[in-house]
């Protein structure tokens, strides 16, 4: 029983030559993986769409703002805290980014399917505007409950206006060329990040 059981096994792991398995895992092998000259050309194309050109603009400028808002109230935090010491300064910094987390855990999984029920385009450009509308608070207030509360509302109205982009991109490009642009939206949106704390160094010494 055991010499049958072990011929079996030999039978399965050695596959005989021609096998489709061993041919179809070879092709994919000797298959040259993408350049970066046709990454760039993959992109280039997906940014010829105009829909999807538009869409991009909006995700930068609205990543941009984000991440300088990020940089912008923590940094106001800590200022607002200074006079109470520099513990109080790294509690008030704490602070603003656990209220940034918590709307995630509580209007998270309503807000993706408001984003599937009504007008994606204009839950953009709402949430964008009131987003605006509570960073320009912020200075004016300037005290740190404002500055929390604010900033809950401002990371809820993300959670609106991120599933309706998400949305929005398979409708404004082709599926063959999904792929590109899911990739430069995410890279849009993290690559963002450098530019806004590059930007905020700036203008904090203006």
């Amino acid at each position: 029983m055991t010499s049958g059981c072990a011929d079996t096994l030999n039978a399965v792991i050695a596959l005989p030559e021609g096998d489709p398995i061993s041919a179809e895992s070879a092709d994919l092998a000797a298959q040259p993986a993408p350049s970066a000259a046709s990454s760039v050309a993959a992109l280039r194309g997906v940014l010829r769409i105009t829909a999807f050109r538009r869409l991009w603009y909006a995700t930068a400028l609205s990543s941009l703002g984000d991440w300088l808002g990020f940089v912008a109230t923590t940094a106001l935090a800590r200022e607002l805290e200074a006079g109470r010491g520099y513990s109080a300064g790294l509690y008030a910094i704490a602070s603003v980014i656990a209220v940034r987390l918590t709307p995630a855990l509580v209007i998270g999984p309503f807000a993706g399917a408001w984003g599937d029920r009504f007008d994606r385009r204009w839950t953009m450009v709402t949430a964008d505007v009131l987003r605006f509308g509570l960073y320009a608070s912020i200075p004016l207030v300037r005290t740190l409950w404002w500055l929390l509360i604010a900033t809950f509302l401002i990371e809820s109205l993300s959670l609106f206006w991120i599933p309706a982009k998400e949305a929005s991109v398979p409708t404004l490009v082709p599926r063959s060329q999904l792929e590109s642009a899911n990739r430069l939206s995410l890279v849009t949106t993290y690559g963002s990040a450098a530019v806004a704390s590059t930007l905020f160094a700036v203008l904090a010494e203006i």
